[in-house]
């Protein structure tokens, strides 16, 4: 079986059209089509039902799916076995973390484990976004909350303080009822420091809202308004 033809089919399955998986994959979305035929034709197994305006997996497909995301898992426990048992450290290692987190915190250290490890690269990835480590998309993932993926090692590595923070001049004889109050985009609004914003403001709108927190380090410099913050940082 042409392996490459799974990771068609996977990316596909995972990505739920054609155009989406052929975005992902840096090709045209007939080359994924032809990819999964080609591996229906060689499983003997029919892994899409093809309609007119969408694809979608048959319950083949599906089991097929979760075979292949199981073997894609077992692949990159192999990977990162040797690359462990390479003695000493070399490579790449991809790093994945909240871009104020790799900014701030990591990269000013690197220098460091640089002259300890000279064939060592480190790629820096600063998103907010969930990657998977089974997937093969990091090495090492910085999240803010703990991992819900299974077979992963988890280890806490700090805490982080947050204060509320506006410029001097904005602060500035103006009472703290007048305060306009900046905070993060709506798919933070989980996190503990969105929800102590919320304790403080109450009813009242934000008057910005930002995807990270360099964003709003600016819009507070800038003298937009308040806003909680890493102490880290600000």
């Amino acid at each position: 079986m042409d392996w490459s033809n799974l990771n068609y089919f996977l990316t596909f399955a995972r990505s739920g059209s054609l155009s989406a998986a052929s975005k992902m994959l840096g090709t045209d979305h007939s080359t994924v089509a032809r990819r999964i035929e080609a591996l229906e034709k060689e499983l003997k197994l029919r892994l899409v039902d093809r309609r007119a305006r969408a694809y979608s997996l048959t319950s083949v497909g599906q089991e097929i799916r979760d075979l292949a995301v199981r073997m894609e898992t077992t692949i990159g426990d192999i990977e990162r076995f040797a690359r462990g048992t390479a003695g000493l450290p070399q490579g790449l290692v991809r790093v994945s973390g909240p871009p104020g987190v790799t900014t701030h915190f990591i990269a000013p250290r690197l220098l460091k484990l640089q002259h300890q490890h000279p064939n060592l690269q480190i790629e820096l990835i600063g998103e907010t976004r969930e990657v998977s480590l089974s997937r093969g998309e990091a090495d090492i993932v910085l999240r803010m909350s703990r991992p819900q993926e299974n077979g992963l090692v988890a280890r806490k590595v700090g805490e982080i303080s947050y204060g509320l923070y506006g410029s001097v001049d904005y602060l500035r004889d103006r009472p703290p009822d007048t305060w306009d109050f900046l905070g993060l985009d709506e798919t933070r609004d989980h996190a503990p420091q969105q929800k102590w914003l919320r304790t403080i403001t109450g009813d009242r709108k934000l008057t910005l809202r930002a995807s990270e927190y360099m964003t709003l380090i600016g819009a507070v410099r800038a003298g937009l308004g308040v806003a909680v913050l890493p102490q880290g940082m600000a």
